[in-house]
């Protein structure tokens, strides 16, 4: 088995006219799964699992390609009974999680997540709000020392350690606490801990350089290439390029 997984926000709301470009562009990079956050409306021919956050009207999702049987794990917002086998949730549309089957080999759990930005009581936006949210929902997928399915969480987390003080201890917290889990950080792995290119702002090229898109997995699987596809064919279509990870079992 070879699972290839492409995390990639596709900053939709400000290139409505280039949906069609951006999900052929996908579509080349061959991926066997997608992880996608700030999406258009995906094919019709794709086989693919949405929220969208209320209000701003953001979409999350997983999308699958080729032999792959996806099923949805639903959600419920916080406040209500959350029946057996569903996930509660801080922030609806934050994340989509799925279970995979994979025609040549296991299933794979799936997180695709969403750092929505929160500016309550100030001007200040914070993604770390959110995103502790998000992780407190989640710790029974995530919580990987005692689920032994493989899991691959990915996503635009808007969290980076390259952020300025007084901010930036903040941020290395978020990023511990995923890896407390016991999680590997996909692109640290193969880039000697070093933080990579996932960002430009306002995408400009001369901007300071920040990864905010992270693709963490359990040790059930091995990566075994992963890369920050910088190249101006993402950044003609968004402002984040998309991570890409290919995996076979550890086993």
């Amino acid at each position: 088995m070879r699972l290839r997984v492409v995390s990639w926000n596709m900053n939709h709301p400000f290139r409505r006219e280039q949906a069609e470009e951006q999900w052929a562009y996908l579509d080349s990079l061959e991926p066997t799964i997608a992880l996608v956050q700030e999406a258009p409306p995906p094919p019709a021919s794709c086989q693919a699992i949405f929220q969208e956050v209320p209000r701003v009207k953001l979409r999350t999702g997983i999308v699958a390609y080729g032999k792959v049987e996806l099923t949805e794990i639903p959600t419920v917002p916080l406040g209500e009974d959350a029946p057996e086998g569903h996930l509660v949730t801080s922030c609806p549309g934050t994340f989509v999680a799925a279970r995979a089957k994979l025609s040549d080999g296991p299933r794979v759990t799936l997180i695709s997540a969403y750092g929505l930005l929160s500016s309550v009581l100030t001007k200040t936006n914070y993604a770390t709000t959110n995103v502790h949210r998000m992780l407190s929902d989640l710790t029974p997928l995530l919580d990987v020392q005692r689920n032994k399915q493989p899991l691959i969480f990915g996503g635009d987390l808007n969290v980076s350690p390259e952020v300025p003080q007084p901010d930036s201890a903040a941020h290395v917290a978020v990023i511990d606490r995923i890896k407390a889990f016991g999680l590997e950080d996909c692109l640290g792995e193969h880039h000697d801990g070093k933080l990579v290119r996932t960002l430009r702002h306002m995408n400009k090229p001369e901007s300071k350089p920040y990864q905010i898109d992270w693709v963490f997995s359990s040790r059930k699987l091995r990566s075994i290439r992963v890369r920050a596809n910088d190249c101006e064919a993402a950044w003609r279509l968004s402002d984040h390029c998309p991570v890409i990870a290919d995996f076979v079992p550890a086993d």
